[in-house]
Formats: structure tokens, C-alpha cells, sequence
């Protein structure tokens, strides 16, 4: 038997099973119970906080055929389980980063006028929908403003600003939060109970921070370190295997930067890249740091805020005391713009060294 992947076997089948988007799921538990279901939906927000999930298990309720109470699919009846097994074909999911092309939505719009041959609805899910041309957004205009009745659009987005107004305009917007630490945190303690295995909680905390606010990324990290653990996941081995240098490295190479030490930062600065082997990685780990100095600097109590083990949120907020918050920002901004560089040309040591020497001046 093939094993099945963590993400996928924790992935949430109902609505209550579903972490952190509670605005969203009730709304639309609340339109499934009282019928009133729209024919087009806009989900957005980043990576792996769960619009997919959500799309599907929307799809399972407007068409089952035993839902609960509180508008959950059952994932028992014979619409649920064709859904489920991929038997049932009338709930359709469109990669729009490979199929954005105006030919593509003329045959979704041929199709669409076949009724479901299985159940109620026929429902697409166009993930990445903001990869779509302007002719194919154009041709998919007129389908959403004259839909079949036994039609549902769900549109997928990480980047809502790249969908035309007009489509929009048509469809019920949902905004999908990041998870906080806290969410993922539990979760993450759950799914190794669940598995017979044990996590210490600044592993558990570290992911969360990785995984910026995404449970499928935090599940995947989890995954990974899991096959490489012996039943017992440490935050030693979590580093080792994730590449995370430990803070007290970027402690150290932000002294330096403080006291405009080129040499010494440069040299902790190539440490922690040749201990993580991304450059990126880098980049966006020290920015958090700075991040984190800047609350630091200007709370009393930043524990809430930064999800960081005690004994580290204690030294940040001695290191914050060597900065003015104006440094901080400067150092924020010309990261930013490092990382916006690395986007569109590979994000080298040397562009990093390059930006090393900066944050120095």
C-alpha cells in the first residue's frame, strides 16, 4: 500500500475541521443550511492556508445528500464518497497557471452547459486564477455573469490584486488569514500524538515561524524532519535538518552590523548561508530578525507578538537597546529591497555580501 503523505491525510474534510478561518467556513456552512449558495466565489489569501480545502469541501456540502446540522458535509453518502474517491467527476479543479489561455475557457464554457451527471452541482475550482490572460478573463466574464443554474465557480488567488475588477465583481469575495503560531503550533502537537511521535515545543515554534503562517508548509516541515528523527523530534534535529541556523548566530552577526563590523559580518554572514545553503533563506530569516528588534524597541512586553522561546526574546530585547528605531527601519528597507532583487535574478552570496556591507555603513 502506498504511504500517504501527512498534508494529506490531516487535510481537513469538513468545515469544523478546518484551523483559523472561521469567518470564512461559517458564512458558507450558513448558505449551504438555508440554500442560499452563490454561483461564484473568490477565495484569497497566501499559500497553504487552506482555500483549496475549503473549495472541495464546499463542493461535497451543496451536494450531499445527508448534511449535518451545522452545514458539514457527511463524507458518507454516495455523492460524498464519489466526490472523495475522484468516482464522481462533476467537481472539476483547473491548474489556470497551465490552462489560462482564452482556448482553455471556451471549452470550460462549452462543457458547462452539461448538467452534473451525478449530482446536484458541478463545480470548478480554478486555482491561481490570477494567471489567466486578459482574453481568457474576458471569455470567463461572460460565463460568470450568465451562469447555468447548476454551475458553481470557486477562483483560487494568491495574488487577488491581479484579478480585473469585473470578475470581482461578479463573485462573493473570502479572505483567508495567515495562521497564527499558536494554530499551527497546536496542530503540529495533534498530528504527533496522532502518529505516536513526540515534538518539543521550540521545534514545534520554530516550523510555525518558517512555515509564515501556512499549515500546509508546517505539515510538510514536519514531514521532513519526522523521517529523519527517531520518534523524537528535538529542535537540534529540526535545525540540522531544515537548515535553520540557531538565533544566536543571527544575534551575533547583528551585533556586528551594529557596531559596522564588516569583516565580522561578513564572516557569520557566510557561516549561516553555508549552514542553510539558501541564500534567500537567509535574507528572509534576517529580516524577521529586524523584524522582531523593531517590536522589541517599542513594547515592553513583546511576547505576544514575537513567537520566540523566552531566553531569545531576552537577548533581542537587549540587542534592540544598540539600535535607534530608524537604523532598524534602514536595515528593513534595504533587505526588502534585496529580497524584491532576488525575485527576479537569482539571489546570490554575492548579492547578500554586496548587502552585508550596506547594513554596515
Amino acid at each position: 500500500m502506498n504511504s500517504v503523505t501527512l498534508y494529506r491525510k490531516y487535510r481537513p474534510k469538513t468545515f469544523t475541521e478546518v484551523i483559523g478561518q472561521k469567518h470564512i467556513t461559517d458564512t458558507l456552512a450558513q448558505e449551504v443550511l438555508t440554500n442560499k449558495i452563490g454561483h461564484a466565489y473568490l477565495f484569497c489569501g497566501t499559500r497553504g492556508t487552506g482555500k483549496t480545502s475549503v473549495a472541495k469541501i464546499f463542493a461535497r456540502a451543496v451536494n450531499c445528500l445527508k448534511l449535518r446540522e451545522n452545514g458539514d458535509p457527511c463524507n458518507e453518502c454516495d455523492a460524498c464518497r464519489g466526490l472523495l474517491s475522484g468516482s464522481v467527476m462533476d467537481v472539476l479543479e483547473i491548474d489556470a497557471a497551465s490552462n489560462n489561455g482564452v482556448d482553455h475557457v471556451r471549452e470550460l464554457r462549452n462543457e458547462v452547459s452539461f448538467v452534473p451527471s451525478a449530482v446536484k452541482f458541478r463545480v470548478y475550482i480554478i486555482d491561481e486564477v490570477h494567471m489567466m490572460t486578459s482574453s481568457a478573463f474576458n471569455a470567463l466574464l461572460k460565463t460568470l455573469e450568465e451562469p447555468p443554474a447548476h454551475a458553481i465557480f470557486i477562483l483560487a488567488t494568491t495574488e487577488a490584486n491581479k484579478v480585473p475588477a469585473t470578475i470581482q465583481s461578479r463573485c462573493q469575495r473570502f479572505d483567508f488569514r495567515r495562521l497564527s503560531g499558536s494554530d499551527i503550533v497546536a496542530n503540529l502537537e495533534k498530528i504527533a500524538k496522532q502518529e505516536g511521535f513526540s515534538i518539543e515545543k521550540d521545534a514545534s515554534n520554530l516550523i510555525a515561524v518558517l512555515s509564515d503562517g501556512a499549515m500546509r508548509d508546517a505539515i510538510s516541515m514536519l514531514e521532513s524532519v519526522k523521517s529523519a528523527s527517531e520518534g523524537n523530534i528535538t529542535t537540534a534535529i529540526t535545525r540540522e535538518i531544515l537548515g535553520v541556523p540557531s538565533p544566536e548566530k543571527y544575534i551575533e552577526l547583528v551585533y556586528a552590523i551594529a557596531e559596522n563590523s564588516i569583516g565580522d559580518a561578513l564572516t557569520l554572514s557566510n557561516e549561516i548561508i553555508n549552514k542553510s545553503g539558501d541564500a534567500a533563506s537567509f535574507a528572509n530569516q534576517l529580516l524577521e530578525h529586524f523584524r522582531d528588534l523593531a517590536v522589541c524597541k517599542n513594547l515592553s512586553d513583546p511576547s505576544d507578538i514575537i513567537e520566540r522561546p523566552a531566553e531569545v526574546v531576552k537577548k533581542l530585547q537587549q540587542q534592540a537597546e544598540k539600535f535607534t528605531n530608524e537604523k532598524i527601519i534602514l536595515c528593513m528597507q534595504k533587505l526588502c529591497e534585496l529580497i524584491a532583487l532576488g525575485k527576479s535574478a537569482a539571489l546570490t552570496k554575492a548579492l547578500i555580501e554586496s548587502g552585508i556591507v550596506l547594513l554596515c555603513a
